[in-house]
């Protein structure tokens, strides 16, 4: 889509019975505690969204999804993923000795190639025009000279 409209304030409801009195309500989406989607708690994949919770629907969530040691009731053998990483401070995780024995060595880069290329026309590029032929050098020289009247008045005369 072109344009996306912002989302407004979500409310998330136990059970259908109050629904048709918040539908009035200019901006604020309801959900039904059972049929939670992340694309509407979440829109976009930012996190950050108001949602007001009914305290039928708070109650209901360990029910739905279970907890870190109790199994769900409504799905069949879900457990509440466990967080993995018990320090936050990651930082200091990778900065730690025991990581760093554990690491590869730093691997050393290779020389980047050379961008410079050989200049090929011999009539643009002065260098390569003296390096072709070293006489050029005197004959610009002399036509430098022929063409200021001052030595050619000199010339004559001598």
């Amino acid at each position: 889509r072109r344009y996306v409209h912002r989302r407004g304030p979500m409310l998330v409801l136990a059970e259908s019975k109050g629904v048709p009195a918040f539908r009035n309500v200019y901006g604020l989406d309801t959900a039904n505690v059972n049929s939670l989607n992340l694309l509407h708690l979440a829109p976009g994949g930012h996190l950050g969204r108001f949602i007001i919770w009914s305290k039928g629907a708070f109650e209901q969530l360990d029910k739905i999804f279970g907890t870190f040691t109790q199994e769900s009731a409504v799905k069949k053998g879900f457990y509440l993923p466990a967080p993995t990483v018990s320090n936050s401070d990651i930082t200091r995780i990778i900065r730690s000795e025991e990581v760093r024995r554990a690491l590869k060595p730093k691997k050393l880069q290779a020389k980047k190639p050379s961008t410079f290329t050989q200049p090929t026309n011999g009539m643009r590029n002065r260098r390569l025009r003296l390096r072709l032929n070293p006489f050029t050098k005197k004959q610009t020289i002399q036509a430098k000279s022929m063409r200021n009247p001052k030595l050619v008045v000199q010339r004559k005369k001598n």
